[in-house]
């Protein structure tokens, strides 16, 4: 294996992300914000350790072995600050109506999800979570009553996946995959896909684990067993292959 330092570098970008402070907002927003609390110090670390891994790591194995380009993430970066830019009217937007929603744990979970597929799953998490700490409840973690922090978290994290843009691996996957030749579904045909076998899991995974309603739950297991016979019959039905007929010319 070569490159082992990089195991090292993603070391310190996980401890960044965990324990190195960014821009203090809240700090800046009130006016009392001391000199430290303007350095973005967790972006300032990736960045330093992005450029150490640039320049250390072998260019036998980032450039030809692996087939490294600028161009995936160049695309990535381009879509995604967009994302930020346009989402935040959004979800300011979104904070002001929250008192009319009908907020209750399923649609904690089905809104948080759905904006987290077309948006970003932390900012998205993070609005709706101030929102539900409005609204109380015991037991409670971090001021959010914890039914609804577990439903305003899974929708979040898991419907990430249900669009190319839900979270950032995704659609840089797929760069990486095009750039490589490898022939990938388009944006509304992937979602095409999601919506034929990733939906239909999370809202089993809804009705069964997040409802707190006896017959939705019977219902929940009702779908998971017909998604069980589903996949069985995918399993168990093939394509049929032509036999070629004797004598017929190829």
């Amino acid at each position: 294996m070569r490159g082992g330092i990089h195991f090292l570098y993603l070391a310190m970008i996980v401890l960044s992300v965990a324990f190195a402070p960014s821009v203090d907002l809240h700090a800046i927003e009130e006016g009392h914000a001391a000199w430290h609390q303007w350095v973005p110090w967790r972006e300032i670390i990736m960045l330093s350790v992005a450029t150490a891994s640039y320049l250390t790591g072998p260019r036998t194995a980032r450039f030809r072995d692996n087939r490294f380009t600028w161009g995936p993430i160049q695309e990535v970066a381009a879509i995604f600050i967009g994302i930020f830019l346009t989402m935040i009217p959004a979800l300011r937007y979104l904070s002001q109506v929250a008192p009319e929603l009908p907020l209750n744990r399923m649609t904690f979970f089905y809104l948080t999800g759905g904006l987290s597929s077309v948006l970003d799953n932390a900012p998205t998490y993070l609005t709706f979570f101030e929102m539900a700490q409005q609204l109380g409840g015991e037991p409670s973690v971090a001021g959010v009553w914890e039914p609804y922090l577990v439903s305003i978290s899974l929708g979040a994290v898991f419907f990430g996946a249900v669009t190319y843009i839900g979270n950032g691996p995704n659609f840089m996957v797929k760069a990486v995959a095009d750039s490589a030749g490898v022939r990938m579904p388009t944006f509304g045909g992937y979602v095409v896909q999601a919506f034929r076998y990733l939906v239909p899991v999370l809202v089993a995974m809804s009705l069964i684990f997040i409802s707190d309603v006896g017959w939705v739950n019977v219902s929940g297991w009702v779908l998971t067993a017909l998604l069980l016979l589903r996949a069985l019959r995918s399993l168990v039905v093939r394509p049929r292959r032509q036999t070629p007929v004797a004598g017929a010319s190829s």
